[in-house]
């Protein structure tokens, strides 16, 4: 008598924050694009069957296509002109320049 290899029994593991995880094959992975840290859902069907699927991003609303009401003025920007200030390029240079006021 031969024995039976089943491959796709799977053990419950408890983390350490409470969560419970499962192991999946890399085969059965491989064989649905997914990758690593790729978002799923889980969904629970009846009362012992689990059914996890690739998660969608929700469409976003469009908006309705219409006319633009412009206006013949356009919008101009203006640059802020500001004033260099020297820094001292050191600490020492900064420490002097106070030691020299302290001192007259």
């Amino acid at each position: 008598m031969t024995k039976k290899v089943i491959q796709n029994v799977r053990k419950l593991q408890k983390q350490a924050n409470g969560s419970t995880t499962i192991a999946l094959p890399t085969t059965l992975l491989k064989n649905l694009r997914w990758r690593d840290k790729q978002k799923v859902v889980v969904k629970m069907r009846g009362t012992s069957t689990i059914l996890i699927e690739d998660w969608v991003p929700p469409k976003k609303k469009s908006k309705p296509a219409g006319k633009k009401v412009t206006t013949g003025k356009k919008k101009t920007t203006k640059k802020k002109v500001t004033k260099k200030t020297t820094k001292p390029t050191s600490k020492k240079a900064g420490k002097t320049k106070a030691k020299n006021k302290k001192k007259k």
